[in-house]
């Protein structure tokens, strides 16, 4: 027994060290990437998450916020160009510490459902948080934002509130004798009072109830007041009725104007209407009384065939008198074409004599202006003042004041200049006594070159102010 012993204890110390060897094993095994992840976490928490904010109002959508880049604003800015709906951006900044690249491709899956079913709408980004809020116009719409949302590893959260459709209004209004009544469902007391208030002589309110989940999306109140004076005046009896979207209009009309002028009024309506109005039938009765009187229009028709042969004779008469005057008017309009024709040519005469003379002047004459301005020079307002007197000896013409210059410097420079040099011939005309509306005054600039812009001499000839005959 005692040989036994040393070999138990043997046996367990064997077995300690297996063990001991077992945990250090373990240990060393875990021990590395321990560390690793340990120095990950601490580069990350260095760095902060993207911060953004998207906001809808009406149609328009503005965006706001804190990025990693400029790329991932434009990949939002393309979401919503995909739905046709902008994307401004407005307060926004950059900084490459940032981080959050997954965050970026949720929302650009989120956009187009958003855009397409949300109204007064916001998607925020906030503290590693992506959260939407808005009204969505259905249950399965906010079903399916809810699922999109879901499948992100990233923490969000959906605040948005369905907003479902209202319901139509509808009312009848009943007419008997005199006595009207109104009884229906409205947004508020105010539609209703609408339609009471239409008549001279009142409507009474029969079982009225007021909900803000039913709207008159069709205009059906205010046709419906449209319709109540001749229906309140000139129908005996029946009712109005809108319901399901459509109106049912029945009654008896006093007579066939009134029936007339009802027919009429429903037929511009853009709602559907089941019209099924009617004569009184006291009108029958009038009828009647017409046919008996039928006879007597027959011996009326034979006095007024005499009436009309009587009349025929008048016409043929009229017409020969009608005929004399046209033919004195044919002969009136030739002489007045004559003499139109030759007023022309005298005109066309005066402004031949006129452009000569004009031309001769400038051929011999320059209008100058100082250098780079628009004020005539001493010898220009010479030259200005022979024109008018040109101009005063052809009171007639009308003359167009074009100004030019040459390519030298900047367009619009040239474009202004040509104009205040034109504004000042022009002015310098009425001065001496010349008809402002004779005077057309066009600056040009450098748009028409007599001749290219390759030298001093041709540009010379480019800087020039020319006078144009009108209505030549």
């Amino acid at each position: 027994m005692k040989k036994i012993w040393p070999w138990i204890g043997l046996f367990l110390l064997l077995m300690i060290l297996c063990v001991t060897t077992k945990v250090g094993t373990i240990h060393t095994t875990h021990k590395a990437p321990a560390l690793a992840t340990a120095a990950a976490d601490l580069h990350q928490n260095d760095l902060q998450p993207i911060d953004f904010d998207i906001i809808q109002k009406g149609d328009t959508y503005r965006l706001s916020g804190r990025f990693k880049d400029t790329a991932q604003q434009q990949a939002l800015v393309e979401a919503f160009a995909h739905t046709k709906h902008p994307l401004q951006i407005g307060n926004t900044s950059t900084n490459q510490t940032l981080v959050a690249e997954e965050v970026i491709v949720l929302v650009e899956t989120i956009i187009p459902h958003f855009a397409n079913h949300y109204k007064e709408g916001r998607i925020r980004f906030h503290d590693n948080k992506l959260s939407v809020s808005g009204t969505v116009d259905s249950y399965a719409a906010k079903r399916e934002m809810e699922h999109m949302l879901n499948r992100s590893t990233i923490l969000t959260e959906d605040n948005s509130v369905v907003l479902l459709p209202k319901e139509p209004v509808s009312f009848r209004i009943d007419k008997q004798g005199n006595s009207l009544a109104l009884r229906g469902t409205f947004h508020d007391e105010k539609e209703a009072n609408t339609l009471a208030h239409t008549v001279p002589q009142g409507v009474r309110l029969d079982r009225i109830s007021h909900s803000n989940t039913y709207i008159d999306t069709e205009g059906a109140i205010p046709l419906a007041a449209h319709m109540l004076p001749l229906f309140a005046q000139e129908f005996t009896q029946g009712y109005i009725e809108y319901n399901d979207h459509r109106f049912v209009v029945n009654g008896l009309a006093k007579d066939q104007a009134a029936l007339d002028r009802m027919k009429t009024l429903l037929a511009q309506s853009k709602i559907p209407v089941v019209d099924q109005t009617r004569i009184d039938p006291a009108l029958l009765q009038k009828a009647a009384e017409e046919e008996a009187a039928k006879a007597a229009r027959l011996k009326a028709e034979a006095q007024a065939q005499e009436a009309v042969r009587l009349k025929a004779e008048a016409e043929a008469k009229a017409a020969a008198e009608a005929e004399e005057a046209a033919r004195k008017a044919e002969m009136a309009a030739k002489e007045a074409e004559q003499k139109r024709l030759q007023l022309a040519q005298e005109a066309q005469k005066e402004a031949q004599a006129a452009k000569e003379n004009i031309a001769k002047l400038l051929k011999i004459e320059n209008i100058e202006f100082e250098v780079a301005k628009g004020t005539l020079t001493p010898k220009g307002r010479e030259t200005v003042n022979k024109l008018a007197e040109i101009l005063n000896k052809y009171p007639h013409i009308r003359v167009e004041i074009a100004g030019h210059t040459d390519s030298d410097g900047n367009a619009e420079f040239n474009q202004r200049l040509s104009q205040a040099r034109v504004d000042s011939v022009k002015k310098a005309l009425v001065e001496q006594g010349i008809d402002a509306a004779r005077l057309k005054a066009v600056g040009y600039g450098e748009s028409r070159p007599l001749v290219p812009n390759t030298s001093a001499e041709n540009k010379q000839k480019n800087r020039r102010v020319e006078i144009n005959i009108l209505g030549e």
